[in-house]
Protein backbone atom coordinates (compact mmCIF):
# COMPACT_ATOMS: atom_id res chain seq x y z
CA UNK A 1 0.00 0.00 0.00
CA UNK A 2 1.50 3.28 -0.70
CA UNK A 3 2.12 5.45 1.66
CA UNK A 4 0.36 8.38 0.17
CA UNK A 5 -2.95 6.13 -1.11
CA UNK A 6 -5.31 8.94 0.54
CA UNK A 7 -3.44 11.21 -1.54
CA UNK A 8 -6.06 14.19 -0.86
CA UNK A 9 -5.95 14.06 2.68
CA UNK A 10 -2.08 14.85 3.09
CA UNK A 11 -1.65 18.49 3.79
CA UNK A 12 -0.59 20.71 0.95
CA UNK A 13 3.47 20.71 1.74
CA UNK A 14 5.38 23.61 2.81
CA UNK A 15 8.84 23.85 1.87
CA UNK A 16 10.83 21.57 3.93
CA UNK A 17 13.76 24.02 4.65
CA UNK A 18 11.53 26.07 6.42
CA UNK A 19 8.85 23.61 7.88
CA UNK A 20 9.58 23.99 11.72
CA UNK A 21 10.42 20.27 12.52
CA UNK A 22 11.54 17.73 10.81
CA UNK A 23 9.85 14.65 9.02
CA UNK A 24 8.54 13.48 11.90
CA UNK A 25 6.33 16.65 11.92
CA UNK A 26 4.85 15.60 8.71
CA UNK A 27 2.95 12.31 8.82
CA UNK A 28 -0.37 13.85 8.87
CA UNK A 29 -2.65 12.02 5.94
CA UNK A 30 0.39 9.14 5.72
CA UNK A 31 -0.83 6.17 5.65
CA UNK A 32 1.62 3.40 7.56
CA UNK A 33 2.47 -0.25 7.53
CA UNK A 34 -0.83 -2.66 8.55
CA UNK A 35 -2.89 0.15 7.21
CA UNK A 36 -2.84 3.19 9.44
CA UNK A 37 -4.07 6.24 8.19
CA UNK A 38 -2.35 8.92 10.20
CA UNK A 39 -5.37 12.12 10.81
CA UNK A 40 -4.18 14.00 13.60
CA UNK A 41 -1.23 15.10 15.66
CA UNK A 42 -1.31 14.92 19.56
CA UNK A 43 -2.06 18.58 21.10
CA UNK A 44 0.72 19.10 23.28
CA UNK A 45 -0.54 20.57 26.78
CA UNK A 46 1.93 23.08 28.96
CA UNK A 47 2.56 20.62 31.89
CA UNK A 48 3.94 17.97 29.42
CA UNK A 49 6.84 16.24 30.43
CA UNK A 50 9.39 13.62 28.64
CA UNK A 51 9.12 12.55 24.70
CA UNK A 52 10.76 15.21 23.62
CA UNK A 53 11.98 13.68 20.99
CA UNK A 54 9.02 12.06 19.80
CA UNK A 55 5.99 13.20 18.04
CA UNK A 56 2.73 11.59 18.76
CA UNK A 57 0.06 11.13 15.88
CA UNK A 58 -3.69 9.67 16.40
CA UNK A 59 -4.55 6.84 13.54
CA UNK A 60 -7.49 5.18 12.02
CA UNK A 61 -7.15 1.86 10.30
CA UNK A 62 -7.82 1.16 6.70
CA UNK A 63 -8.50 -1.97 5.00
CA UNK A 64 -7.48 -2.81 1.32
CA UNK A 65 -10.01 -0.45 0.20
CA UNK A 66 -8.98 2.07 1.87
CA UNK A 67 -12.37 2.26 4.19
CA UNK A 68 -12.33 2.74 7.92
CA UNK A 69 -12.05 -0.36 10.07
CA UNK A 70 -12.92 1.29 13.50
CA UNK A 71 -9.79 0.48 14.81
CA UNK A 72 -8.12 3.49 16.26
CA UNK A 73 -4.62 3.67 17.59
CA UNK A 74 -1.65 5.92 18.97
CA UNK A 75 1.79 6.04 16.70
CA UNK A 76 4.37 8.02 18.55
CA UNK A 77 7.33 8.83 15.51
CA UNK A 78 10.99 9.26 16.68
CA UNK A 79 12.02 12.55 15.94
CA UNK A 80 15.61 12.99 14.50
CA UNK A 81 15.18 17.21 14.39
CA UNK A 82 15.96 17.90 17.92
CA UNK A 83 19.31 16.16 17.87
CA UNK A 84 21.97 18.89 18.37
CA UNK A 85 20.25 19.59 21.96
CA UNK A 86 21.93 16.24 23.23
CA UNK A 87 25.05 18.08 22.82
CA UNK A 88 27.08 15.39 21.69
CA UNK A 89 30.41 15.08 19.76
CA UNK A 90 28.51 14.57 16.18
CA UNK A 91 24.98 14.31 14.42
CA UNK A 92 26.08 10.54 13.97
CA UNK A 93 26.33 9.87 17.90
CA UNK A 94 23.44 11.67 18.37
CA UNK A 95 21.55 9.68 15.60
CA UNK A 96 23.21 6.38 16.82
CA UNK A 97 21.68 7.24 20.45
CA UNK A 98 18.18 8.30 19.33
CA UNK A 99 17.69 5.16 16.95
CA UNK A 100 19.02 2.69 20.36
CA UNK A 101 16.81 4.28 22.32
CA UNK A 102 14.06 3.75 19.82
CA UNK A 103 14.73 0.49 19.39
CA UNK A 104 15.28 -0.13 22.86
CA UNK A 105 11.59 0.50 23.53
CA UNK A 106 10.41 -1.07 21.05
CA UNK A 107 11.84 -4.35 21.60
CA UNK A 108 10.76 -4.26 25.17
CA UNK A 109 6.91 -2.93 24.74
CA UNK A 110 6.94 -5.98 21.75
CA UNK A 111 8.67 -8.31 24.47
CA UNK A 112 5.44 -7.12 27.12
CA UNK A 113 2.74 -7.19 24.64
CA UNK A 114 3.83 -10.75 24.08
CA UNK A 115 3.56 -11.52 27.56
CA UNK A 116 0.03 -10.04 27.43
CA UNK A 117 0.05 -7.56 30.56
CA UNK A 118 -3.25 -6.50 30.73
CA UNK A 119 -1.84 -3.27 32.87
CA UNK A 120 0.67 -2.52 30.73
CA UNK A 121 -0.07 -0.54 27.13
CA UNK A 122 0.22 -2.51 24.59
CA UNK A 123 1.97 -2.37 21.69
CA UNK A 124 0.24 -2.79 18.41
CA UNK A 125 2.38 -2.75 15.59
CA UNK A 126 5.76 -0.46 14.41
CA UNK A 127 7.74 0.00 11.42
CA UNK A 128 8.94 3.25 9.22
CA UNK A 129 7.35 5.51 6.32
CA UNK A 130 9.33 7.68 4.28
CA UNK A 131 8.22 11.51 3.84
CA UNK A 132 7.89 13.34 0.69
CA UNK A 133 10.05 16.38 0.52
CA UNK A 134 12.72 15.34 2.69
CA UNK A 135 16.07 13.96 1.66
CA UNK A 136 17.12 9.85 2.48
CA UNK A 137 18.52 8.98 4.91
CA UNK A 138 16.46 12.12 6.82
CA UNK A 139 13.08 11.30 4.63
CA UNK A 140 12.55 8.00 7.04
CA UNK A 141 10.55 8.07 10.12
CA UNK A 142 10.42 5.18 12.73
CA UNK A 143 7.12 5.02 14.71
CA UNK A 144 5.52 2.45 17.03
CA UNK A 145 1.68 1.92 17.06
CA UNK A 146 -0.03 1.60 20.53
CA UNK A 147 -3.50 1.05 21.47
CA UNK A 148 -4.92 4.33 22.12
CA UNK A 149 -6.09 5.93 25.73
CA UNK A 150 -9.97 7.06 25.54
CA UNK A 151 -9.35 8.48 28.62
CA UNK A 152 -6.22 10.34 27.99
CA UNK A 153 -3.50 10.09 30.76
CA UNK A 154 -4.31 10.57 34.71
CA UNK A 155 -2.85 14.16 34.29
CA UNK A 156 -5.43 14.99 31.33
CA UNK A 157 -7.97 13.40 33.70
CA UNK A 158 -7.42 15.29 36.97
CA UNK A 159 -7.19 18.34 34.59
CA UNK A 160 -10.63 17.93 33.14
CA UNK A 161 -12.64 17.85 35.90
CA UNK A 162 -13.01 19.46 39.16
CA UNK A 163 -12.66 15.89 41.58
CA UNK A 164 -12.69 12.57 41.27
CA UNK A 165 -14.07 9.93 44.04
CA UNK A 166 -12.00 8.11 46.23
CA UNK A 167 -12.73 4.59 44.58
CA UNK A 168 -11.18 6.09 41.03
CA UNK A 169 -8.18 7.14 42.69
CA UNK A 170 -7.86 3.73 44.62
CA UNK A 171 -8.51 1.50 41.66
CA UNK A 172 -6.32 3.37 39.01
CA UNK A 173 -3.57 2.80 41.33
CA UNK A 174 -4.53 -0.80 42.15
CA UNK A 175 -4.09 -0.85 38.23
CA UNK A 176 -0.74 0.86 38.00
CA UNK A 177 0.46 -1.71 40.87
CA UNK A 178 -0.63 -4.34 39.33
CA UNK A 179 1.51 -3.03 35.59
CA UNK A 180 4.20 -3.33 38.13
CA UNK A 181 3.58 -6.52 38.99
CA UNK A 182 3.54 -7.86 35.91
CA UNK A 183 6.66 -5.97 34.65
CA UNK A 184 8.73 -7.00 37.31
CA UNK A 185 7.14 -10.91 36.76
CA UNK A 186 9.08 -10.21 33.21
CA UNK A 187 12.39 -9.20 35.39
CA UNK A 188 11.53 -5.67 33.97
CA UNK A 189 11.03 -2.49 35.56
CA UNK A 190 9.56 0.89 34.86
CA UNK A 191 12.05 3.35 36.46
CA UNK A 192 9.47 6.58 35.12
CA UNK A 193 6.36 6.26 36.39
CA UNK A 194 4.28 9.78 37.28
CA UNK A 195 0.93 10.94 36.17
CA UNK A 196 1.65 11.48 32.67
CA UNK A 197 2.60 8.13 32.03
CA UNK A 198 -0.87 6.42 33.70
CA UNK A 199 -3.59 5.99 31.04
CA UNK A 200 -7.04 5.80 30.75
CA UNK A 201 -8.80 2.86 29.16
CA UNK A 202 -12.69 3.49 29.03
CA UNK A 203 -13.94 4.33 32.10
CA UNK A 204 -12.38 3.31 35.54
CA UNK A 205 -15.86 3.29 37.44
CA UNK A 206 -17.83 0.88 34.83
CA UNK A 207 -15.14 -1.83 33.88
CA UNK A 208 -12.46 0.50 32.50
CA UNK A 209 -8.10 0.33 33.44
CA UNK A 210 -5.77 2.13 33.87
CA UNK A 211 -2.17 0.86 32.02
CA UNK A 212 1.05 1.91 32.63
CA UNK A 213 2.91 3.69 29.71
CA UNK A 214 6.14 4.86 28.36
CA UNK A 215 8.35 2.35 28.62
CA UNK A 216 11.75 3.83 26.90
CA UNK A 217 13.30 4.29 30.08
CA UNK A 218 12.53 1.35 31.46
CA UNK A 219 15.16 -1.88 32.77
CA UNK A 220 15.71 -4.83 30.90
CA UNK A 221 18.67 -6.86 32.45
CA UNK A 222 18.86 -9.32 29.14
CA UNK A 223 18.86 -5.99 26.96
CA UNK A 224 20.29 -3.26 27.97
CA UNK A 225 19.10 0.51 27.23
CA UNK A 226 20.90 3.90 26.85
CA UNK A 227 19.60 4.43 30.34
CA UNK A 228 20.38 1.22 31.71
CA UNK A 229 23.66 3.09 33.67
CA UNK A 230 22.33 7.07 34.36
CA UNK A 231 22.22 8.02 37.92
CA UNK A 232 18.89 8.98 37.46
CA UNK A 233 17.31 7.40 34.64
CA UNK A 234 13.96 9.10 34.68
CA UNK A 235 12.00 12.56 35.01
CA UNK A 236 14.41 13.94 37.78
CA UNK A 237 11.02 16.06 38.74
CA UNK A 238 10.05 11.98 40.76
CA UNK A 239 12.83 10.77 40.98
CA UNK A 240 13.78 8.97 44.66
CA UNK A 241 15.97 11.34 46.49
CA UNK A 242 19.08 8.91 46.70
CA UNK A 243 19.20 9.28 43.24
CA UNK A 244 19.40 13.11 43.34
CA UNK A 245 22.40 12.88 45.71
CA UNK A 246 24.27 10.37 43.43
CA UNK A 247 23.98 7.54 45.97
CA UNK A 248 24.02 4.70 43.14
CA UNK A 249 22.46 0.83 44.05
CA UNK A 250 25.32 -1.44 42.64
CA UNK A 251 22.75 -4.41 42.49
CA UNK A 252 20.31 -3.24 39.69
CA UNK A 253 17.52 -5.26 40.40
CA UNK A 254 17.08 -3.79 44.02
CA UNK A 255 17.92 -0.59 42.60
CA UNK A 256 15.39 -0.72 39.99
CA UNK A 257 12.39 -2.15 42.50
CA UNK A 258 13.49 0.66 45.35
CA UNK A 259 12.51 3.52 42.26
CA UNK A 260 9.24 1.66 40.88
CA UNK A 261 8.41 1.55 44.65
CA UNK A 262 8.85 5.17 45.10
CA UNK A 263 7.06 6.04 42.36
CA UNK A 264 4.12 4.04 43.19
CA UNK A 265 4.22 5.59 46.60
CA UNK A 266 4.36 9.29 44.81
CA UNK A 267 1.35 8.83 42.53
CA UNK A 268 -0.68 8.21 45.76
CA UNK A 269 0.44 11.73 46.61
CA UNK A 270 -0.08 13.11 43.43
CA UNK A 271 -3.58 11.74 42.93
CA UNK A 272 -4.93 12.36 46.12
CA UNK A 273 -2.65 16.00 46.53
CA UNK A 274 -1.59 17.35 43.37
CA UNK A 275 2.09 17.11 45.08
CA UNK A 276 4.38 14.36 44.57
CA UNK A 277 6.84 13.25 47.13
CA UNK A 278 9.90 14.75 45.66
CA UNK A 279 8.57 17.65 44.96
CA UNK A 280 7.23 17.75 48.52
CA UNK A 281 10.52 16.97 50.04
CA UNK A 282 12.57 19.92 47.88
CA UNK A 283 9.75 22.33 48.07
CA UNK A 284 10.71 22.14 52.44
CA UNK A 285 14.28 21.62 52.39
CA UNK A 286 16.79 24.39 53.36
CA UNK A 287 18.76 25.22 50.41
CA UNK A 288 22.48 24.45 52.13
CA UNK A 289 21.10 20.58 51.96
CA UNK A 290 19.73 20.94 48.40
CA UNK A 291 21.17 17.87 46.10
CA UNK A 292 22.42 21.01 43.60
CA UNK A 293 24.86 22.10 46.32
CA UNK A 294 25.65 19.13 48.52
CA UNK A 295 28.91 17.50 48.00
CA UNK A 296 28.66 14.91 50.61
CA UNK A 297 27.27 11.66 50.76
CA UNK A 298 23.87 10.79 51.29
CA UNK A 299 23.42 9.24 54.72
CA UNK A 300 24.91 12.69 56.11
CA UNK A 301 22.13 14.58 54.50
CA UNK A 302 19.23 11.77 55.03
CA UNK A 303 18.39 13.12 58.59
CA UNK A 304 17.48 16.64 57.08
CA UNK A 305 15.84 14.88 54.14
CA UNK A 306 13.57 12.92 56.47
CA UNK A 307 12.91 15.88 58.65
CA UNK A 308 11.21 17.85 55.80
CA UNK A 309 9.68 14.38 54.33
CA UNK A 310 7.72 13.69 57.85
CA UNK A 311 6.19 17.43 57.15
CA UNK A 312 5.57 16.69 53.50
CA UNK A 313 3.76 13.51 54.85
CA UNK A 314 2.10 15.75 57.53
CA UNK A 315 0.42 17.53 55.19
CA UNK A 316 -0.69 14.80 52.99
CA UNK A 317 -2.78 13.28 55.65
CA UNK A 318 -4.94 15.83 55.11
CA UNK A 319 -5.68 15.37 51.98
CA UNK A 320 -6.65 11.84 52.08
CA UNK A 321 -9.79 10.29 52.63
CA UNK A 322 -11.57 9.92 56.60
CA UNK A 323 -12.29 6.38 55.60
CA UNK A 324 -8.73 5.31 54.60
CA UNK A 325 -5.79 7.73 56.24
CA UNK A 326 -4.28 5.70 58.22
CA UNK A 327 -3.96 2.67 55.67
CA UNK A 328 -2.86 5.26 53.12
CA UNK A 329 -0.11 6.60 55.14
CA UNK A 330 1.05 3.35 56.04
CA UNK A 331 1.88 2.69 52.12
CA UNK A 332 2.97 5.79 51.06
CA UNK A 333 5.71 5.57 53.90
CA UNK A 334 6.30 2.05 53.52
CA UNK A 335 6.85 2.64 49.47
CA UNK A 336 8.67 6.23 49.96
CA UNK A 337 10.78 6.38 52.58
CA UNK A 338 14.00 8.40 51.73
CA UNK A 339 16.30 5.63 52.75
CA UNK A 340 16.12 2.71 49.80
CA UNK A 341 17.60 0.81 52.98
CA UNK A 342 14.48 0.49 54.35
CA UNK A 343 11.75 1.17 51.79
CA UNK A 344 9.16 -1.40 51.07
CA UNK A 345 7.40 -3.98 53.17
CA UNK A 346 8.97 -4.16 56.92
CA UNK A 347 7.95 -7.41 57.29
CA UNK A 348 9.91 -9.11 54.36
CA UNK A 349 13.21 -10.22 55.20
CA UNK A 350 14.48 -10.36 51.74
CA UNK A 351 16.10 -6.97 50.22
CA UNK A 352 14.25 -8.08 46.73
CA UNK A 353 10.70 -9.09 48.28
CA UNK A 354 10.72 -5.85 50.31
CA UNK A 355 9.57 -4.67 47.03
CA UNK A 356 7.36 -7.54 45.77
CA UNK A 357 4.13 -5.32 44.25
CA UNK A 358 1.92 -8.38 44.99
CA UNK A 359 1.39 -6.83 48.95
CA UNK A 360 0.56 -3.39 47.30
CA UNK A 361 -1.77 -4.86 44.41
CA UNK A 362 -3.84 -7.07 47.31
CA UNK A 363 -4.10 -3.69 49.85
CA UNK A 364 -5.11 -1.37 46.96
CA UNK A 365 -7.70 -4.05 45.45
CA UNK A 366 -9.08 -4.06 48.59
CA UNK A 367 -9.16 -0.26 49.42
CA UNK A 368 -10.52 -0.28 45.87
CA UNK A 369 -13.45 -2.48 46.72
CA UNK A 370 -14.42 -0.91 49.92
CA UNK A 371 -14.52 2.41 48.45
CA UNK A 372 -17.13 1.67 45.61
CA UNK A 373 -19.19 -0.23 47.99
CA UNK A 374 -18.72 2.59 49.73
CA UNK A 375 -19.94 5.04 46.87
CA UNK A 376 -22.43 2.46 45.67
CA UNK A 377 -24.68 2.89 48.73
CA UNK A 378 -24.08 6.52 49.34
CA UNK A 379 -21.78 6.07 53.16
Amino acid sequence: MSNQSIGDDVPDAEDPATTPGGPAHRLLGLILEGGWHVTSMRSSQPDDTGAYFSVGYFADQVDAQESPTGARAFVKALDYSKWEELNLRTSADAIQALTSAFLFERDIVEACTGRHMANVVRGIDSGSVVVPGFAQPFATVNYIVFEVADGGDVRAQLRSLDAFDEAWKLRVLHNVANGLRQLHQADFAHQDLKPSNVLCFGEIANGGSAKVGDLGRAHNPLSPGPHANAQVPGDAKYAPPELLYRQFEPDERLRCRAIDAYHLGSLITCLFCALGTTAGILSRLAPEFHFSVWTEDYSSVLPYVREVYDDHLDEVATFLPQHDTDKLMTLIRELTDPDPAVRGNPKSGHHYTRFAMERYVSILNRLARDAEIRLKNNV
